[in-house]
């Protein structure tokens, strides 16, 4: 019986070591994963919390939005790529800004400071791709999203026909 005692002691010492070994693992693995791929982070499609101040300056290019559609976002995650797939078997052209760009993140926030709030996952522009489509913006990719999107290229379409005219 002692020797049936001693296996369930060493079992249980064993079972508490590698206990310790995974919350050790969990707080410090994925805290320094975290810092790690910061920046990472914040190019694919999730919430992006971003609390760097851009200064104001002039950006060239600040009226690209008479362009027609300006897009801010990567070029591999989910939703980024499904929005150009679209864009792309729509005919669309568009304007598009990846966070490899030098002037990425001091043009997005240019245009969130004059749009002030977005559509879509967010109101924030909270989720990449962000999207600008005439006096609308756009956060985040979805089917209504799309549905969205179409009206919005469309409204801009009637608005540059009638001026046209």
């Amino acid at each position: 019986m002692g020797n049936r005692q001693n296996n369930m002691q060493k079992r249980g010492i064993v079972l508490i070591l590698l206990l310790i070994g995974l919350a050790i693992f969990l707080f410090y693995g994925t805290s320094s994963k975290n810092v790690e791929n910061q920046d990472d982070l914040k190019n694919r499609d999730i919430k992006i919390i971003d609390d760097r101040e851009i200064a104001d300056i002039n950006i060239e290019g600040e009226d690209d939005l008479e362009e027609g559609i300006i897009v801010f976002g990567n070029n591999y995650g989910e939703m980024c790529l499904d929005l150009k797939s679209f864009l792309d078997s729509e005919g669309y052209s568009y304007i598009n800004y990846s966070p490899s760009d030098s002037n990425f993140y001091t043009k997005i926030e240019y245009y969130k400071k004059n749009y002030k709030k977005s559509e879509g996952m967010s109101l924030s522009f909270g989720y990449y791709p962000i999207v600008f489509i005439g006096d609308r913006a756009f956060s985040g990719f979805d089917n209504n999203i799309k549905e969205e999107m179409k009206k919005a290229i469309d409204d801009l379409n009637c608005e540059k026909d009638l001026t046209d005219i």
